[in-house]
């Protein structure tokens, strides 16, 4: 039989004596996906929560989380901000002052979508939540994920 990684059973099928512990450093212990369809928009030159947030509970201490996303945006006219991201309420990726994403003609409309990749050791077995903020430096309109589109994060566990 083989085995089956599956998003809402876990692994099935034929595992034997194989254990986290018999894995390899490197190997993927556990991946948690989701995707988020509800639009937003804001004008606010302080973070404000996105909606894109997902939880993971780390199978050892000692693993990484692999965290990958993908943010659809539409810039329109002098526009410019970052996008953050955070475990259980602490910036794990905070971009430095100044801005991520920018457009600076008054008249365009650009729509896009950034991609973001890094690496997190959040050393518990607890649940551990990540979640996207955004910021508008400039106070002009920022839409993310806008209408017909979608943003995605995974959450990949890495055996250290």
């Amino acid at each position: 039989m083989p085995l089956i990684l599956s998003g809402s059973s876990g692994l099935s099928g034929n595992v034997g004596t194989t254990t986290k512990e018999m894995m390899y450093a490197g190997a993927v212990l556990q991946v948690v996906e989701g995707e988020f369809t509800t639009p937003g928009s804001t004008t606010s030159t302080s973070y404000v929560d996105t909606g894109v947030t997902l939880s993971i509970t780390p199978l050892s201490t000692t693993s990484k989380i692999l965290v990958t996303a993908r943010m659809p945006m539409r810039l329109m006219g002098y526009t410019y901000g970052s996008v953050r991201w955070l475990r259980n309420g602490t910036p794990v990726y905070d971009p430095p002052t100044g801005y991520e994403f920018g457009i600076t003609t008054t008249n365009a409309d650009l729509r896009t979508v950034i991609p973001y990749q890094f690496l997190d050791t959040p050393n518990t077995t607890s649940a551990v939540v990540y979640k996207a903020q955004i910021v508008s430096y400039s106070g002009a309109t920022v839409e993310y994920i806008p209408a017909s589109h979608r943003a995605v994060l995974s959450l990949m566990e890495i055996k250290a």
